[in-house]
């Protein structure tokens, strides 16, 4: 029966780990983000590695050490080979491909978002021209008819005042007329009446 012998791993000293990698992120100018995009570990993991006290997985602690190039055995006091096993080294190739497709991604989304963008401004200056367009038409409307009702005030002004002009020519000369003939006008004078006043008598 075979059975597999546990990995004994050597003890780390969390905390001269911590300062151990602060201390190498500040020389190669890193930050905790920088870190997180070169080993693959979330951010968050790391914040509470380095910040609030938290203990990572062994692989997870070797896997920085490897990144940024820090000797396992200044840490343990053990001797361990300069390079992490093949499996326990980080699949750079993975990790390039994994944050080329990230940024695919977000290439592509930022130019779904510029056309979206694009396209809404577009309806929207559409919408208002067309808006524009049916307030001046309106307003176009709106003078043709008050000037068509102006004009047919005008027309009937005129018409009532020539009207008005016709009736009184038509009883003037009715009027001078039914004086000239008093024998056979509407209204019958007094022939000597009518020339008394006028001095003829």
């Amino acid at each position: 029966m075979n059975t597999e012998m546990p990995k004994i791993r050597p003890e780390i000293d969390m905390e001269a780990l911590r300062n151990r990698i602060r201390s190498t992120l500040s020389e190669q100018r890193m930050t905790v983000q920088n870190l997180s995009e070169k080993t693959g570990i979330p951010k968050s993991t790391l914040d509470g590695f380095l910040n609030r006290g938290t203990t990572p997985a062994f692989d997870t602690g070797a896997l920085v050490c490897a990144v940024l190039s820090i000797p396992v055995d200044s840490i343990t006091g053990a001797s361990a080979p300069a390079e992490l096993p093949e499996k326990d080294a980080p699949n750079t190739e993975l990790l390039s491909d994994i944050k080329d497709s990230y940024l695919r991604e977000i290439s592509s989304l930022t130019e779904l978002h510029r056309r979206e963008t694009e396209t809404l401004a577009e309806n929207h200056h559409r919408a208002l021209e067309t808006l524009q367009q049916a307030h001046a038409a309106e307003n176009a409307a709106r003078d043709k008819h008050i000037a068509e009702i102006s004009r047919d005030r005008g027309v009937w002004r005129v018409i009532a005042l020539a009207a008005i002009i016709l009736l009184v020519l038509i009883l003037s000369v009715w009027f001078f007329w039914d004086i000239s003939h008093p024998d056979v006008g509407l209204i019958l004078y007094d022939k000597r009446s009518m020339l008394g006043p006028l001095g003829l008598g």
